[in-house]
């Protein structure tokens, strides 16, 4: 992921949540880093660990998916933005059906030869919930 262009990185980034590969899904933060994640809802965290935390049930799950289509890609060599198009159905810890249809943006910041996210803006288009 070093020296990889940043299509490639986002790609990698969005495949780590599709495959539920948690290891490299938290390669890409760092804890000491600013970082602002704004849900669908409006829903907002400040800190990283919190966010990765409140995921770590989508990667223990076997249940789910998050299907996406990448839309835009841009990059400078600091700075990294790609926004998509994804379908997410997981289960809540209530074993409810969670689904949702949205737009994600994400921007990374280049650290320490790497990207790290360091926004996440979701925006919902339908709410399937079942």
């Amino acid at each position: 992921m070093h020296n990889e262009p940043f299509s490639a990185v986002f790609e990698t980034f969005l495949e780590s949540v599709a495959q539920k590969n948690y290891k490299i899904f938290c390669a890409f933060f760092l804890k000491r880093e600013p970082f602002r994640f704004i849900s669908a809802n409006g829903d907002e965290i400040t800190d990283a660990y919190e966010f990765i935390e409140n995921h770590r049930s989508w990667f223990e799950s076997e249940a789910g998916y998050f299907k996406y289509t990448i839309l835009d890609i841009h990059s400078t060599g600091e700075l990294g933005v790609g926004t998509l198009r994804a379908e997410f159905k997981h289960e809540d810890n209530h074993q409810n059906a969670i689904h949702f249809d949205l737009y994600i943006s994400c921007m990374f910041k280049r650290l320490e030869n790497q990207w790290i996210l360091i926004h996440d803006q979701n925006t919902l288009l339908k709410d399937h919930s079942t």
